[in-house]
């Protein structure tokens, strides 16, 4: 924390800023809601980076015994022998 004299005399404190997108710290020049980081210019900053883990089944064929991950779970046919898939068992 860095502590300083206003011109006009009034003491302030200033608290450091850090990004958490890339870890930069600076110390704000205005009061109130910073928009973005100075470097980065991510508007983001104090949210920090995001990671999506989705749990896929792995899905098997009934007929070829074919073993693979849908990328989506609108599944209609086995991308090996294009079997009409109705019940799907999930391992």
């Amino acid at each position: 924390m860095v502590k300083g004299v206003d011109p006009e005399g009034i003491k302030y404190d200033l608290t450091p800023l850090v990004c958490k997108m890339c870890e930069h710290k600076w110390y704000a020049r205005k009061v109130g809601k910073i928009r973005t980081c100075p470097v980065c210019r991510s508007t983001n900053w104090n949210l920090g980076k995001r990671i999506i883990v989705q749990n896929i089944p792995v899905i098997t064929c009934p007929k070829c015994e074919h073993k693979w991950e849908p990328r989506n779970y609108d599944l209609k046919e086995c991308p090996k022998c294009k079997k009409r898939l109705f019940s799907i068992r999930k391992e």
